[in-house]
């Protein structure tokens, strides 16, 4: 008798195999796409197409899924950077605000999630020269990362390079060159983790506190050959690393 319903109850699990793989097959759906819009994202000349048809792709599926508050925010915020990258910069506005309030009333408005959006939005609106609006999340968002990340890793120094270059725009000098003293021994030790394009901007700024003998000068001929050799440096300190191992 008991292995009569052993069995029965081995049929009922295999019955319900398909209704499993159905139910997962649109959340993994989902993963993978976004995952390949990441990825195409992260790159300097992302292949637009690619991007668009992936993105199309996760929102279908996102219908298919119950409970997809988490999924929408991260899709909203992958459309506000393809947005932003395409040059439509209202749709990519109007997607940054709709990510930041779903997270907000997911994960709370501390949270990590939270706060990593409202960073990606604060560049998007330095970008777009709105710069008080920008500081006000910049402000919020990097206490935040402090908390969790620390101060010192490559995502809030990137977003302390920013905060650096808007303090000066908006005529707060003093205020930028304190925050450059305090993140520029970090800066120059993990140069190799920013592109040249952003080692060259916030160059902008520091050389500009230099002339305004708020901060010493560099070791280079200006910031910028200071910084970019930093990075030429600890890169070919990894690469003797990688081929002593």
């Amino acid at each position: 008798m008991r292995q009569r319903w052993v069995m029965l109850y081995l049929l009922f699990c295999l019955a319900q195999l398909p209704l499993y793989y159905a139910l997962g097959k649109a959340p993994q759906g989902y993963d993978f796409s976004i995952k390949r819009v990441e990825v195409q994202l992260a790159k300097p000349d992302p292949d637009a197409p690619k991007v668009q048809a992936e993105l199309t792709n996760a929102s279908r599926l996102l219908d298919e899924i119950p409970g997809t508050d988490s999924r929408r925010a991260r899709l909203k915020l992958n459309q506000a950077i393809f947005a932003w990258f395409e040059g439509k910069l209202k749709e990519s506005d109007t997607f940054f605000r709709q990510s930041v309030e779903i997270f907000e009333a997911t994960h709370g408005v501390d949270s990590w999630h939270t706060t990593a959006v409202n960073l990606r939005y604060a560049e998007f609106l330095m970008h777009c020269r709105r710069f008080p609006e920008a500081l006000e999340r910049f402000e919020r968002g990097t206490r935040a990362l402090d908390d969790v990340q620390g101060p010192n890793t490559p995502f809030a120094l990137r977003m302390n390079c920013r905060k650096v270059m808007l303090l000066n725009y908006l005529g707060r000098p003093k205020d930028s060159a304190e925050l450059a003293k305090i993140i520029l021994p970090h800066l120059t030790k993990q140069a190799n983790m920013f592109d040249e394009v952003l080692l060259r901007q916030i160059s902008g700024t520091l050389d500009t506190l230099t002339r305004k003998k708020l901060l010493p000068p560099s070791k280079g001929e200006d910031w910028a050959e200071t910084l970019i050799a930093a990075a030429k440096r600890a890169r070919a300190e990894e690469d003797g690393s990688r081929g002593e191992e």
